[in-house]
């Protein structure tokens, strides 16, 4: 792949890029240099910039399930299993 640089510097980052690397707005990236090369790395922060891209359980949208039924479906399954 080949980009261009624009006037102010920038370079698009190929969206292929992106997604293997989960680059969304906002994902901070190192750059560093050797040689005539340069090197991309994600920065890993400890918390996500935004809620959807934390863990999974903040992606849910399903029904809300209680407690007491997340309990009793691990003792059915638990029932089951044995």
């Amino acid at each position: 792949m080949t980009n261009s640089v624009t006037s102010k510097g920038q370079v698009t980052i190929p969206k292929p890029v992106r997604k293997a690397l989960g680059i969304n707005p906002g994902t901070k990236v190192r750059i560093t240099t050797a040689g005539n090369h340069a090197r991309i790395e994600v920065v890993k922060t400890r918390q996500p910039s935004r809620p959807e891209e934390g863990p999974a359980i903040f992606n849910y949208r399903g029904p809300e399930i209680t407690l007491e039924a997340m309990e009793e479906a691990i003792r059915r399954r638990a029932r089951r299993a044995s």
